[in-house]
């Protein structure tokens, strides 16, 4: 019999204990998800001077400076590869582009420039044209 009491006392015990963590779990307190407000008013800014106008200045200046330099290790190593494949330089970058290598873009004014007889990449500024004056 004392076998039987103990069963029962620790199966009660072990019940009260499941109902409670039931009823706990689903007592929990939801915070209110914040609504995302009126779109601040960017006239009130205040304007970017002195050392930080600068160095945003300069950060600006980094991408297409980086690309050029980029394409340009590209287009080197392209002219190095096609070398390789076929024992000679290509005659312009249109054949290097015919056999497979792509030429990554540049930014605006800017083209590759290339010498056959001795393999050099460049990277060159477009001139401009003029703007014609229509009607005079």
């Amino acid at each position: 019999m004392v076998a039987k009491r103990r069963f029962d006392y620790g199966l009660k015990v072990i019940l009260i204990l499941l109902v409670a963590c039931l009823a706990l779990s689903g007592c929990r307190r939801s915070e209110p998800t914040p609504s995302p407000g009126p779109t601040p008013d960017m006239s009130q800014t205040v304007p970017i001077r002195g050392e930080a106008k600068g160095y945003l200045h300069k950060v600006m200046r980094t991408k297409p400076l980086a690309q050029v330099e980029l394409g340009l290790i590209s287009v080197e190593q392209s002219v190095a590869a096609f070398q390789a494949f076929h024992g000679r330089l290509p005659r312009s970058l249109e054949e290097l582009q015919a056999d497979g290598f792509s030429l990554p873009e540049l930014p605006p004014g800017r083209v590759f420039r290339y010498v056959p007889e001795t393999g050099r990449v460049w990277v060159a500024d477009v001139p401009r044209q003029p703007k014609s004056i229509s009607g005079r």
